[in-house]
């Protein structure tokens, strides 16, 4: 786990993972797809990837920890 101390940091940081991670899939079928968003949870301070899929109608869903904000 990585520990941001300044704001530039986390920002740069996000921005790395969001075009790392940042993906949306769907198939033909219409049943299966997927999903993975990286965002910036400000009430816990740490930047979090969200997944969420479906394979034959069966759901998947997983977080993801990337980075923990310092508090000053």
């Amino acid at each position: 786990m990585i520990v941001l101390k300044t704001y530039s940091q986390v920002l740069d940081f996000y921005k790395r993972m969001s075009k790392k991670y940042n993906y949306n899939y769907y198939e033909g079928c219409g049943c299966c797809f997927g999903n993975s968003t990286v965002e910036i949870d400000t009430d816990r301070m740490r930047v979090v990837k969200h997944d969420f899929s479906s394979v034959q109608g069966g759901f998947i869903s997983s977080c993801e920890v990337l980075a923990v904000i310092k508090n000053r």
